[in-house]
């Protein structure tokens, strides 16, 4: 009998640490699950940015940005007739214009002379007009053939060009790829791609 009760008592002391034993491995209730965060590449990722030494392409414009900011009127611009251009009567040896993109019409036109000390005037159609523009710097046409800025009353307009003449482009005086952007004095801006064509 002594030796019966020594195995009963060890057979309940060996189930209680199998059960001690299944219970310690069971998993804990509201364990997070661990997960792994993958940066996910832009579509861009790896694709370098072009060169606007070699495209020509001025950085950074969009061929039409709309009006941005101000009081929230739209900053119009419209082409200039050559009836517009004849009656502006600009003085100068050689003109610059800007053109925009799948128009062949001008939105704005400046005049000067080589060597100069004076500065360049033009025109440009806007807010259903035309408005007279002088450049913000000295030196006829050369201070304007690479691009520049112009002013009006509560207008400034600023054009930039590229580097490097329309692909295909010929003859000694090839349009080049630019960008002009109209900021009024509200804040209002807009900018355009187009071409920078300056010669006689």
């Amino acid at each position: 009998m002594k030796i019966l009760g020594q195995l009963l008592a060890a057979t309940a002391v060996a189930s209680m640490g199998l059960a001690a034993a299944c219970k310690s491995e069971e998993t804990l209730p509201d364990s997070p699950a661990a997960t792994e965060t993958t940066a996910t590449p832009g579509p861009n990722a790896g694709t370098p940015a072009p060169d606007s030494g070699e495209t020509g392409v001025p950085d950074g414009e969009p061929i039409d940005s709309g009006t941005i900011g101000g009081d929230g009127s739209e900053l119009r611009v419209a082409t200039l007739t050559a009836a517009q251009i004849s009656s502006a009567d600009l003085q100068g040896e050689l003109s610059c214009s800007f053109i925009r993109s799948d128009e062949r019409a001008p939105l704005l036109l400046a005049s000067g002379n080589v060597g100069s000390d004076d500065r360049a005037l033009g025109v440009v159609g806007y807010a259903g007009g035309v408005e007279r523009i002088m450049s913000t710097e000295d030196g006829g046409f050369d201070a304007i053939v690479d691009g520049g800025r112009f002013a009006t009353k509560g207008l400034t307009i600023d054009v930039r060009r590229g580097k490097a003449p329309m692909p295909g482009a010929t003859g000694e005086s090839p349009p080049y790829p630019a960008a002009m952007r109209l900021m009024r004095a509200d804040g209002a801006e807009r900018s355009f791609n187009g071409t920078w064509n300056c010669g006689p």
